[in-house]
Order: structure tokens, then C-alpha cells, then sequence
């Protein structure tokens, strides 16, 4: 009788530590497989994200070669912009002609204004280039004034 619950008690806790040691390695499993589907997920959401922002800049790079694009788009604002620019050299010019500016004052003065100049919802802007050789130079940028009065080498 001892020794026939001493089987059963041996058995009973084979059983249990096989279950057990059976359990764990089905939940590694579960968990690994659980983990693999997870950073599938994740790696194919980054790849989607990915694709639709080589999508939206190869668009808008396409859109930027397009003249008729960039002339529906654009064009009459450009256009506008240009031909106000345009008025406030005019205006400079008259008024040195008329003795009213000196050269370097008109100069200042039309930076001045053109600097202030936007378009295209305050994104677009005029800035304003010496083309001079064997480099142009910068005389006035906008929204990187670093770049005033620098050579731009190719």
C-alpha cells in the first residue's frame, strides 16, 4: 500500500510537472508567434507609410516639372507678385530720378518692401540675386537671411 501511493504520488507529480513544463513552452510559443505577427504588423504599417510618402513627394516633384501644372496653380499669383514687385522698383527708380532718393536709399528701401512680400498663403516669397560672374550673389532671401550678401557657388 506504501509503496503503490508512493507510485501514485511520483506519478501524480510527473503528470503535473510535465503539464507544467508542457504549459510553458506552449505559452513561449504562443508568445514568440504573438510577437513575430506583431512586428509583421508594425513592419508592414512603416512599409505603408513609407509608400504613401514616396507617393506624395514623387506627386509633388511631378507636379513641380508640369509647367501647365505650376501655371494653373501658380502662374497668376507669380504673376502678380512680379508685377508688384516690379511697381515698387518703378517707384525707386522714379524717385531717384527725381532726386527724391539716392541710389543706396532706394536699394534699402526696395529690400525693404520686397523682403515683405508673400504669396501663396504667406509660403511663397521674392528674393532678390546680383547675377554677377563668375558666381551670382545673394542680396536678399527672405526667410534665410544667412544667405544675404553670400556667393552662390553651384
Amino acid at each position: 500500500m506504501k509503496s503503490t501511493l508512493s507510485y501514485l504520488i511520483i506519478s501524480v507529480i510527473f503528470l503535473v510537472s510535465y503539464t507544467i513544463y508542457d504549459a510553458i513552452n506552449i505559452s513561449n510559443e504562443l508568445l514568440t508567434k504573438n510577437k513575430e505577427e506583431e512586428i509583421h504588423d508594425i513592419k508592414q504599417n512603416l512599409k505603408n507609410f513609407v509608400d504613401v510618402a514616396y507617393s506624395t513627394i514623387d506627386s509633388n516633384y511631378k507636379n513641380s516639372m508640369d509647367k501647365a501644372y505650376l501655371e494653373k496653380h501658380y502662374g497668376y499669383r507669380l504673376k502678380n507678385i512680379i508685377d508688384i514687385t516690379e511697381t515698387i522698383l518703378l517707384s525707386k527708380v522714379e524717385e531717384v530720378k527725381n532726386g527724391k532718393l539716392t541710389i543706396a536709399d532706394a536699394k534699402a528701401q526696395a529690400v525693404e518692401s520686397i523682403q515683405k512680400l508673400r504669396y501663396d498663403n504667406g509660403r511663397g516669397y521674392i528674393w532678390i540675386n546680383k547675377i554677377t560672374l563668375p558666381y551670382p550673389k545673394m542680396i536678399m532671401h527672405t526667410t534665410s537671411p544667412k544667405l544675404n550678401d553670400q556667393k552662390t557657388t553651384g
